[in-house]
C-alpha cells in the first residue's frame, strides 16, 4: 500500500474517531447550554443574552448581553440552530464542521513546514489515538484552534512567497489572524503575534514589501480587535475582564502546582492511568507536574538552540529559500509558548474558584492546550525528522521503540473505546444533569404568566440560564449577594437555586429571608420567598 493511501486511511480514521470521542465525551454542558440559550434568545428576538435583575433593586429588570464568549461563537451557533432546530444537532454539526476543518489545515500546515508523508502519518496516528489532544472541548475551543492553525498556515505561505498579492489578500490574511480571537478572548495576544512575527521575519529577510504588508496587517488586526471590543462594550456595557472565570485578583503562585501535564498528554492517554491510580499518584502529583515543567523547559531550550544554529548557518550561506523554510517552521515555537504564557499569567493573577489549593484555575483545564499540544507534536516530529540521520543506530532504535509503544498503548485504549461503543457500555455522565436542567426549566416556565415578577439567584449557571421566560430575571450569584441587604421597589418572588449540600452563604441567605423549599431534584433545591418594598 502506498504512503499516500496510508495517509488517506489515517486521516479518515482520525476524523471518525475524534468525532465519536467528541460526541460520547462532551464538555461539561454549562458552556454549551449558555451559548445555546443565548442563540435561541437571539433567534426568538430577545437578544444575544439574558434578562437580568439589578442587585441594588431586584425589581429592576434589564437586558444583559452575554460577554463570556466573543460574539462569533453565539452567532455561528445561531445559524446552525436556525437550520437544525435542535440544540444537540446544532452542536454536533458545528463540531463536525470545525473538526473536519482542523484536520484539513493541520495536514496542510504539516506539509508546508516540511514534514514528509511518513511523519505526517505519525502525526495523525497520535492525533487519532490520543483523546487528550482534544479533551472535552467547547464549541469555541475547536473553532479557535482551527483558525489558529489556519492563520499559521497563511502566515507560513505569506513568508515563503516571492510575489505578494494585493489589498484583498492582505485584508483576508489579517482577518484570519484575528479570527481565533473571535472565538476565544485568550487568543487576543496570539492574533497580534501573527503579524508581529511576520514583521520580524520580514526585517530579518530584508524584504521591504513584506515589512509594509506586515505593518498594515498588524494595524488591521488591532482595528478588528478594537471593533469587536467596542461593539461588545456597547452591546453588553461590560469590559473584557467580565469574561474571566474568577473575580479575586492578586498573586497566587500556588495555582501553578496544578499545571496540566500537557507535555505527556500530547503523546499519551495518561488520564487512563491517572483515573485508576489517582490515590497512589496524589503524594507524587507535584513531582509529576514539576517533571512536566522541566521537560517543557528543556525542549524549548533545545529547539531555540537548534533554530539559532540553523538560521545562522543558512544566513551565512545566503540560502534564501532554505532560510524562509526554517523561519516558517520556527513559527511553531512562539505560538506554542505564548498560549502557555497567557494561561500562566491568568492563573498567577486570578485566584482559583474555590480560593484554595486544588481549585479550578486556567492552567489545569485541558481544552485550553489544544494549540500548544498540536504544535508540540508537530515540532517534535519535525526535529526528529531533521536530526534522524545524525542519530546513532541505538538512538534510532530507542526512538522507534518508544513511538511503537506509544502507538500500541493508545491503540489499545482506542479499540477499548470502540468496543464499549459497540456494546453500548459508555455511561452518559451528563444524563442526570440534563434531566435536572429540564426539570428546572419546566418549573420556571410556570411563572411566565404570573403577575408577580420572579427573580433568581443561584450557585450553578447550568440550572439557571435558559431561553427567555416571561417575567423571570436572574440576579447575581448567591455568593455575591451574601451579607448584602436585598432591596426592591416592587413586590417580587425570590427563588434561591442552591445545591443540596448548601454552602454557608446559601444557608445564610435562605435563613435570613425565611425561604422555604418548593422544588427538589437530584442535584439542587429551589427555595422561594417573597420580598416586599420598604
Amino acid at each position: 500500500m502506498s504512503a499516500t493511501r496510508q495517509l488517506q486511511i489515517v486521516l479518515a480514521f482520525a476524523f471518525i474517531t475524534r468525532l465519536l470521542l467528541l460526541y460520547c465525551f462532551p464538555l461539561h454542558m454549562t458552556d454549551y447550554m449558555l451559548i445555546n440559550s443565548a442563540a435561541q434568545n437571539l433567534i426568538d428576538g430577545h437578544g444575544m443574552g439574558f434578562i437580568r435583575s439589578s442587585p441594588e433593586n431586584l425589581s429592576a429588570f434589564y437586558f444583559e448581553g452575554l460577554r463570556l464568549w466573543p460574539p462569533l461563537v453565539i452567532l455561528t451557533t445561531t445559524i446552525f440552530l436556525k437550520f437544525t432546530g435542535s440544540f444537540e444537532l446544532a452542536d454536533i454539526t458545528l463540531l463536525t464542521v470545525t473538526l473536519l476543518g482542523l484536520i484539513r489545515v493541520l495536514y496542510l500546515f504539516c506539509k508546508e513546514i516540511g514534514l514528509n508523508i511518513r511523519y505526517i502519518i505519525y502525526t495523525f496516528l497520535v492525533f487519532t489515538l490520543n483523546p487528550e489532544l482534544l479533551k472535552r472541548p467547547g464549541l469555541s475551543d475547536v473553532a479557535a484552534a482551527l483558525f489558529c492553525i489556519w492563520a499559521l498556515l497563511i502566515l507560513v505561505r505569506e513568508l515563503k512567497k516571492e510575489k505578494h498579492s494585493g489589498v484583498v489578500s492582505l485584508i483576508f490574511m489579517s482577518f484570519l489572524f484575528f479570527l481565533p480571537s473571535a472565538f476565544r478572548y485568550q487568543y487576543y495576544p496570539v492574533s497580534l503575534l501573527f503579524p508581529c512575527y511576520l514583521l520580524a521575519a520580514a526585517f530579518f529577510l530584508k524584504n521591504r514589501k513584506l515589512v509594509r504588508r506586515s505593518a498594515l496587517s498588524l494595524s488591521l488586526v488591532i482595528l478588528f480587535i478594537f471593533l469587536q471590543e467596542y461593539l461588545l462594550f456597547v452591546y453588553t456595557s461590560q469590559s473584557v475582564d467580565q469574561s474571566l472565570a474568577m473575580d479575586k485578583t492578586g498573586f497566587f503562585l500556588f495555582n501553578l502546582q496544578n499545571f496540566y501535564p500537557f507535555v505527556f498528554k500530547t503523546f499519551l492517554n495518561i488520564s487512563y492511568i491517572e483515573n485508576r491510580w489517582n490515590a497512589a499518584l496524589i503524594p507524587v502529583r507535584y513531582i509529576y507536574y514539576i517533571i512536566t515543567a522541566l521537560l517543557l523547559f528543556s525542549f524549548v531550550i533545545y529547539a531555540v538552540r537548534f533554530f539559532i544554529v540553523r538560521v545562522r548557518n543558512e544566513r551565512q550561506k545566503q540560502d534564501q529559500p532554505r532560510l524562509k523554510q526554517t523561519l516558517s517552521t520556527l513559527t511553531t515555537l512562539p505560538f506554542l509558548i505564548l498560549p502557555l504564557v497567557i494561561l500562566i499569567g491568568l492563573s498567577l493573577t486570578h485566584n482559583s474558584r474555590t480560593g484554595q489549593l486544588g481549585g479550578w484555575t486556567y492552567v489545569n483545564e485541558g481544552r485550553y492546550y489544544i494549540v500548544p499540544s498540536l504544535l508540540l507534536l508537530v515540532l517534535t516530529l519535525w526535529l526528529v525528522q531533521e536530526k534522524w540521520i545524525t542519530y546513532s543506530t541505538i538512538t534510532q532504535r530507542i526512538l522507534v521503540l518508544l513511538f511503537t509503544l506509544t502507538i500500541i498503548y493508545n491503540l489499545a485504549l482506542t479499540l477499548k473505546f470502540y468496543y464499549n461503543l459497540t456494546t453500548n457500555n459508555i455511561p452518559d455522565k451528563e444524563l442526570s444533569n440534563r434531566t435536572d436542567r429540564a426539570a428546572a426549566y419546566n418549573y420556571l416556565q410556570t411563572f411566565a404568566k404570573d403577575e408577580l415578577p420572579t427573580v433568581i439567584t443561584y450557585n450553578e449557571p447550568y440550572f439557571t440560564f435558559f431561553p427567555y421566560i416571561n417575567n423571570v430575571a436572574i440576579t447575581k450569584k448567591i455568593s455575591l449577594l451574601a451579607g448584602q441587604k436585598l432591596k426592591t421597589t416592587k413586590r417580587i418572588r425570590l427563588l434561591i437555586i442552591s445545591k443540596k449540600d448548601a454552602p454557608p452563604a446559601d444557608l445564610a441567605l435562605i435563613t435570613e429571608y425565611n425561604a422555604t423549599s418548593v422544588f427538589t431534584t437530584a442535584s439542587y433545591i429551589i427555595y422561594s420567598t417573597t420580598l416586599e418594598p420598604e
